[in-house]
Formats: structure tokens, sequence, C-alpha cells
């Protein structure tokens, strides 16, 4: 039980800095694009 929520905290975290980098990128390429 304690592992599963060990997992599903790091997933997530995981997942946030997925998309923030995403949202970095698509800035980067629009600014880059003009």
């Amino acid at each position: 039980m304690q592992l599963m929520l060990y997992f599903t905290k790091q997933l997530d975290f995981s997942w946030k800095n997925l998309s923030w980098l995403f949202l970095k990128i698509t800035v980067f390429v629009l600014l880059t694009r003009e």
C-alpha cells in the first residue's frame, strides 16, 4: 500500500514535469516561428 502511494506520487510528479516541458516547447516553437 505504501509502495503504491509512492509510485502514484512519482508518476504524478513526472506528468507535471512533462506537461510543463511540453508547454515550454510549445511557447518556444511559437516564438521562433515568427
